[in-house]
């Protein structure tokens, strides 16, 4: 028995986001008695309101559950913490990073904000020149944890502003990482596009390519308007807490099933709803305790690795490390 509680409306409007959230954990708990597991699924609404959580809390249907998936806010967990302490049951917060509530059975499905760096370490550290390029909009925060990782050979810096010349950086002589800071989308077109066109200029006057990467915030991910070829053309690397490759073959199942099932293309909040269904869903029918100790899980594409905190909770180690390659491929790490 699993229990579902999400914020499906929001002043009596259905919430899209939670719309495809839910379909993907439709999709999930099908996957799980295509499997032979026999799953009761309850669905709630909690609209986002601490006090309607509280008054599901008092319904037992909650209590007889083996599994709580929900609520996605912080703010609305503590009563059905409380509950669930005293039943045994774990609860899993699905998108949330969980700040200032503690408990043995919570899990954090949310990458631990700690980690988010992590995975840039061995590139920064790979002995390569690098050269952390700023301009008006730079992301100080991302600017920070990039220097805290660089080692004490130290680096280089450049100032872009439009009309500079962002083409005396590259060089074919030595292979540098270009840590482009800004975190403005249509900034980060701007130095992308420069440098591809910067490189194009050497190439087609004779010399040798430049050899750079480009690496750029955990929130590049979410830029819409940015056309992928210069992604690819300046072989661009970040961080994010999920992504998944529509031509990756369980992407593409999973692609088609969503389509079929509710004519739509799955977002994000469709494929973290599968994962969740999936990943927790089977844990459910064993030990889950000792279910994820030491062990990495891969629903889709996406990894999750859960170590507990000193405080008691469960949280993901895993970031992804999106890779775009020259040769039109992504790699994820």
């Amino acid at each position: 028995r699993l229990s579902l509680l999400l914020p499906a409306t929001t002043d009596g409007r259905p919430n899209a986001s939670y719309t495809e959230f839910y379909q993907g954990f439709l999709l999930g708990v099908d996957r799980l008695r295509r499997d032979g597991r026999s799953v009761r699924l309850d669905v709630f609404d909690t609209a986002h309101d601490p006090a309607k959580v509280a008054t599901l809390v008092a319904d037992s249907a909650l209590a007889r559950s083996q599994l709580i998936v929900g609520p996605v806010y912080e703010d609305e967990l503590a009563p059905v913490l409380r509950i669930a302490e005293q039943e045994g049951i774990p609860v899993v917060s699905p998108l949330a990073t969980i700040d200032h509530t503690h408990s043995d059975v919570l899990f954090q499905m949310a990458p631990d904000p700690a980690r988010k760096y992590a995975k840039l370490a061995r590139p920064l550290n790979s002995g390569r020149r690098v050269v952390l390029i700023y301009s008006q909009h730079t992301d100080t925060t991302f600017e920070q944890a990039v220097k805290a990782l660089i080692p004490d050979v130290g680096y280089e810096t450049f100032r872009y502003e439009q009309g500079s010349n962002i083409g005396s950086i590259l060089s074919a002589r030595d292979s540098a990482l270009l840590v482009v800071l800004s975190g403005k989308e249509t900034e980060v077109d701007s130095i992308l596009a420069a440098l591809a066109s910067a490189s194009s200029n050497i190439i087609a006057r004779g010399h040798s390519a430049p050899q750079y990467d480009v690496i750029g915030g955990p929130h590049w991910n979410r830029f819409d308007n940015i056309d992928r070829n210069l992604f690819f053309k300046n072989r661009v690397t970040f961080i994010s807490t999920y992504h998944a490759k529509r031509d990756d073959e369980r992407i593409r199942t999973f692609d088609n099933r969503y389509i079929s099932a509710f004519g739509s293309l799955p977002t994000l909040y469709s494929y973290r709803g599968y994962d969740a269904a999936v990943l927790f869903g089977s844990a459910m029918f064993d030990d889950i305790n000792g279910f994820f100790d030491d062990e990495t899980f891969t629903p889709l594409q996406t990894p999750y690795r859960f170590t507990r905190t000193a405080d008691g909770n469960r949280v993901n180690t895993e970031w992804v490390r999106v890779v775009y390659n020259d040769n039109y491929t992504i790699t994820l790490e």
